[in-house]
């Protein structure tokens, strides 16, 4: 039965069984969600442990370097 079936019926049985299957799909998308992201991380991951350098992965070292300002600046030429 599709939701508005169950609603309408007024069977508590039929709406129960609609929403056991809303809660069956929204955990399939949580984990598909995961799934996809996971190897990403595994290889973020990876490259922390094997370089024990952090700051590759989040951009602090352009941040805190003198040339900041001129990678940001050639970023702006190259979106103009």
């Amino acid at each position: 039965m599709v939701g508005c079936e169950a609603r309408a019926s007024k069977h508590r049985d039929a709406v129960d069984e609609y929403y056991c299957r809303q809660n069956d799909v929204c955990m399939l998308r949580l984990f598909e969600a995961f799934l996809e992201s996971a190897p990403q991380l595994t290889l973020q991951l990876y490259i922390v442990v094997a370089t024990n350098d952090a700051a590759s992965l989040t951009g602090e070292k352009l941040v805190g370097t003198k040339n900041s300002k001129q990678a940001l600046l050639s970023m702006e030429a190259f979106s103009v």
